[in-house]
Order: structure tokens, then C-alpha cells, then sequence
């Protein structure tokens, strides 16, 4: 069925319960770049491919994952001007929320809020969807959690997820991570998810980021030194080539 009259607004139903708006948006959320995040047994992984735009740009510049609290990060999947929106309030919401109640949010209830936030996006006629889906990950009394906030405003708790232009293909290494895995050999597991989904469609060059959050760096979430990424991905990419 075509869009015409029924993508005008994003408050506006198609006949068959449709709205084009939410759907148009998510077709940048699948040409984005890919981006995954898993849990292990001893912490959570957020990790995604980035593609450098131009060779002037500075290593590690332009990022995608972002830390909220200090057990908190959240990864951005599509438009990243649109999901700095989004990481901007949630952190005014992990603000509010410890000054109120003296005690740190917990990435359940900032799901929640985020995901509510997002939601309203697609009730007015005066805003758009975001073109952008959310990982937010968070280790809570000692267990690692992982969400995913779509553009629509709805929020699903994962062992692992992805999403972007790679995601058939990261999720088909993603399934190989065990639950009783650790961080750190999980880890090597997401970077050849990441390369394996580049290499599938052989754009520009890229780089690896990823992040973490665990028991093993007493539950804050931390950007991955780069050097640490780029050994990994190497790696990935020199197993790939033997294959």
C-alpha cells in the first residue's frame, strides 16, 4: 500500500494500522552503521563499527557510545545528531533522578524514561521520529543488563542485540558469545562480529569502538583504550583473511 496522504504526519494511521513516518526513519536506522551489544558473565559489551568520513579526521573522533552514569553508557545506532538529543536527556534524567532520590538510576528505569522520551517523538504533529535506535547498557547490585530503546519508543531488555546495515551478519557471530563467557574473551567475539559486518558491504575505512561495564572494573562504564580496539580488530581481520 502506498504512503501517499498517510506519510504527511507522523500522528496519522495508514488504513492497515501503519505509520510511514516511524517507518521511513527506520530505513536510516537500517543503512546506518552496524552496532552491537552483548552480555557475558561478568559484564555487559557495547561495541559498533565507524566509519571515518574523511582522512582529516582525528583518530577516535566522532563518537558513538557515551557513558550517562557511572555504571551507564549508551551506544547509537542511525542519526548521530538525533541520538545526541537523546543522550543529552537522559542524562539530565540521571541528574534529576540522584539529586532527588540521592542514590544512582537504575538502567531499568532509565530505559524506561528514555524510551518514553523517545516515545513522544511519534505523537505530535510537530516532531519527527528520531532515525535512531539505543543500546543502553548497565550493571545494576552486581548484574549486567542491556536494553534496546527503538525510534517507535519501545524498550526490550537482551542478552544480545543489533542493529544497522550488518545486523544479519553481526548477529550470526553474536550468537556464538556464551553466557558464562567473560568480558574479555566475549570481547574478541564482538570485534570479529563488527569486521565480519564491514567487510559484508566493504565501504570506507573504519574504525572499531567499543565499551564496557562489570564486575571486573568494579561496575563503571568505560571507553575501551583505542589501542586495545585496534589490536582487536586487527586481529578479527587477519583470522577472517585465513578463513
Amino acid at each position: 500500500m502506498s504512503g501517499t496522504g498517510y506519510d504527511l504526519l507522523n500522528t496519522i494511521y495508514s488504513q492497515d494500522g501503519r505509520l510511514f513516518q516511524l517507518e521511513y526513519a527506520q530505513k536510516a536506522i537500517d543503512n546506518a552503521e552496524t552496532v552491537v551489544g552483548v552480555i557475558c558473565a561478568d559484564g555487559v559489551i557495547l561495541a559498533c563499527e565507524k566509519i571515518r568520513q574523511s582522512p582529516l579526521l582525528v583518530k577516535d573522533a566522532n563518537k558513538r557510545i557515551f557513558n550517562i552514569e557511572t555504571h551507564i553508557g549508551i551506544a547509537i545506532c542511525g542519526r548521530v545528531p538525533d541520538g545526541m538529543i537523546v543522550i543529552e536527556r537522559a542524562r539530565e534524567e540521571a541528574e534529576q533522578y540522584r539529586t532527588n532520590f540521592g542514590v544512582p538510576i537504575s538502567g531499568a528505569v532509565l530505559a524506561e524514561r528514555v524510551a518514553n522520551f523517545v516515545h513522544a517523538y511519534t505523537l505530535y504533529g510537530a516532531y519527527r521520529p528520531f532515525g535512531a535506535t539505543f543500546f543502553l547498557a548497565s550493571y545494576d547490585e552486581g548484574k549486567p543488563y542491556l536494553y534496546k530503546i527503538e525510534n517507535s519508543g519501545s524498550v526490550i531488555g537482551y542478552f544480545g542485540c543489533t542493529d544497522g546495515k550488518g545486523k544479519q551478519v553481526a548477529k550470526t557471530e553474536l550468537e556464538k558469545v556464551e553466557r558464562d563467557e567473560n568480558v574479555e574473551t566475549a570481547l574478541a567475539k564482538v570485534a570479529r562480529a563488527i569486521v565480519r559486518a564491514h567487510e559484508e558491504f566493504k565501504e570506507k575505512t573504519y574504525e572499531f569502538e567499543a565499551s564496557w561495564v562489570g564486575a571486573f572494573n568494579q561496575g563503571r562504564h568505560a571507553i575501551i583504550e583505542y589501542e586495545k580496539r585496534s589490536e582487536l580488530r586487527k586481529q578479527a581481520e587477519d583470522e577472517l583473511d585465513e578463513e
